[in-house]
């Protein structure tokens, strides 16, 4: 901590406060080393959830991946792949929104996702609701094909139990992708597909 106190100019209770911040939000992990005599120093490092926030070139390198995938095998095998890796996201997120009913459900699955990241909102309408996802997590990775929209669909068909359509679509120059959401599931959120 001194080598930040003398950097940045602030005592070391400012500098105390900031990396316990840092480490209650889970971007830090703290270890000790130890230095010749007396007490082992303290020595802090960016946790693996701090890393990703400076993994500024994942999203160039998985579009550069996509469009191998493609290539090489084709459209269809990557839609399946982008479905079996959505039924992925499905499960954990039913698991997290445990036996709810479809009407707790669809605005809990906005505030997982809003704890996730993304700026999304749901609006509960006569035959069931509206999500709307003001930022995509998979901005670029689309290629123009809709796949990453079309199993994001089915996912919440699955999610919701109910019937899903994509009105909007933020790759199209719209202001968020809005998915209507039509008879979701009674009492458990019985899965479709």
């Amino acid at each position: 901590m001194a080598d930040l106190v003398g950097d940045l100019g602030i005592t070391t209770t400012a500098v105390r406060q900031q990396v316990n911040r840092l480490m209650n939000q889970g971007l830090l992990v703290r270890s000790q080393r130890a230095s010749g005599p007396g007490r082992p120093a303290d020595v802090f490092a960016l946790s693996d959830r701090g890393r990703k926030l400076f993994a500024f070139e994942v999203e160039e390198f998985a579009q550069l991946l996509v469009d191998e995938m493609a290539a090489e095998l084709g459209d269809e095998t990557v839609q399946r792949l982008y479905e079996r890796a959505y039924r992925k996201v499905a499960d954990a997120l039913e698991q997290e929104l445990g036996g709810e009913a479809a009407a707790e459900r669809i605005p809990k699955l906005a505030e997982l996702l809003r704890q996730r990241g993304a700026v999304a909102e749901a609006e509960a309408e006569p035959q069931g609701a509206r999500l709307r996802m003001y930022t995509c997590p998979y901005h670029g990775l689309d290629n123009g094909t809709h796949h990453i929209c079309d199993a994001e669909r089915a996912t919440l068909s699955r999610i919701t139990g109910g019937e899903v359509a994509l009105e909007r679509r933020l790759v199209d120059g719209e202001p968020c992708c809005e998915f209507r959401i039509e008879n979701p599931a009674g009492e458990t959120g019985q899965k479709r597909g």
